[in-house]
C-alpha cells in the first residue's frame, strides 16, 4: 500500500537536502498553493491515472486553533475531472499532538476515521468540495459526542 500512496505537501517543508530526501522517500508531491497550483494538480492527476492513491489535506494549512479551516477545491477538481471518488478522512488528536506553535509533535493517540466515498458524478467542484467538508465536520462532531 505504501508504495502506491502519495501525499500532497507544501513545498516549504521539503526544501533542503534532508527534507527533500524524506519527501522523495515518502512519495510527497510538493505543492506551492500560491504559485504552482496547476502543476501540483497535474502531478497528482498523473499519480491517480496510474492507479495510485493520493492523500490530500484539503484545508491547505494546519489549523491555528484546532478547528477545521475552509476546504480548498483542488481535491474536487481532481475528483470531477478524473472521475475518481474521494474518501473523506477525519483525524482526531493531531492538533493535540502537533499544534502550530510546537516545533515537534508530542506522542499522543491519533484516531483516523474513514467515511464513505464521495463520487463526483455530475456535481460542480463547489458541490463536491462542500460535501467533503460537511462530511468531515460531521465525522468530527460525531466523534466529540461519543
Amino acid at each position: 500500500i505504501a508504495k502506491d500512496t502519495y501525499f500532497l505537501g507544501e513545498d516549504t517543508y521539503f526544501r533542503g537536502l534532508i527534507p527533500k530526501l524524506f519527501g522523495k522517500l515518502a512519495h510527497v508531491i510538493t505543492v506551492n498553493i500560491n504559485s504552482q497550483l496547476r502543476e501540483s494538480l497535474q502531478k497528482s492527476a498523473y499519480a491517480l491515472k496510474r492507479g495510485k492513491a493520493v492523500v490530500i489535506f484539503p484545508e491547505g494549512a494546519r489549523t491555528r486553533d484546532g478547528n477545521l479551516l475552509p476546504f480548498k477545491k483542488g481535491v474536487a477538481i481532481l475528483s470531477r475531472e478524473l472521475n475518481v471518488p474521494i474518501v473523506p478522512v477525519a483525524l482526531v488528536g493531531t492538533y493535540e499532538s502537533f499544534p502550530i506553535h510546537r516545533r515537534c509533535p508530542k506522542p499522543t493517540k491519533v484516531k483516523v476515521i474513514f467515511g464513505k466515498p464521495i463520487h463526483p458524478q455530475e456535481r460542480t467542484y463547489e458541490e463536491i468540495r462542500e460535501e467533503l467538508e460537511n462530511r468531515v465536520r460531521e465525522m468530527l462532531r460525531n466523534e466529540k459526542t461519543l
